[in-house]
């Protein structure tokens, strides 16, 4: 999954980013919280073993990659539903009108596929909009902007891991 941000700068435990309320935040601490908020729709089969940052000088430039951490975070979804080959795509519109968005892959879907609005979204998700939403944190869409309003989430099976995990 890789997540747009604001600016990085280097330094000790993950470096820093710069946020949308013109501060910094640490590298770990901001993406372990992220994790941390993100955790409740994963099945206990699932783990976040690391997490790493890269930097890009343009859109089209390659990513280099500058800090990266071993985690062993475990997913607390004691019944996920289905989840092998779930794809999960949370929507979100910022502020300059632009859109963000974060995929999930191997996410429990409580069996269902139904789309997620704000009014089904439930205590999990709110605290993982208020955390991706937050302008003391660097999560952005490609365009640099602050996300700050929910549109929806919507399931499905993924095509790419239903081929690797030879389901076909």
């Amino acid at each position: 999954m890789t997540i747009p941000t604001l600016a990085w700068n280097p330094g000790v435990d993950g470096g820093e980013f710069e946020t949308h309320a013109a501060g910094s935040i640490g590298g770990d601490e901001m993406i372990e919280a992220m994790i941390d908020k993100m955790k409740v729709f994963f099945a206990a089969a699932v783990t976040f073993d690391s997490f790493s940052i890269f930097t890009k000088t343009a859109v089209d430039a390659p990513a280099i990659p500058r800090y990266a951490k071993a985690l062993a975070v475990v997913g607390t979804n004691a019944t996920p539903g289905n989840y092998k080959m779930v794809q999960s795509v949370w929507t979100a519109k910022c502020v300059n009108g632009s859109l963000a968005k974060i995929n999930f892959m191997d996410v429990g879907n409580n069996n269902s596929f139904e789309k997620v609005t704000f009014a089904t979204i439930g205590a999990g998700g709110t605290a993982f909009l208020d955390e991706w939403f937050a302008s003391t944190n660097a999560w952005s869409s490609r365009q640099d902007s602050q996300p700050y309003f929910f549109l929806q989430a919507s399931y499905g099976i993924n095509d790419k891991l239903k081929r690797e995990y030879h389901e076909n």
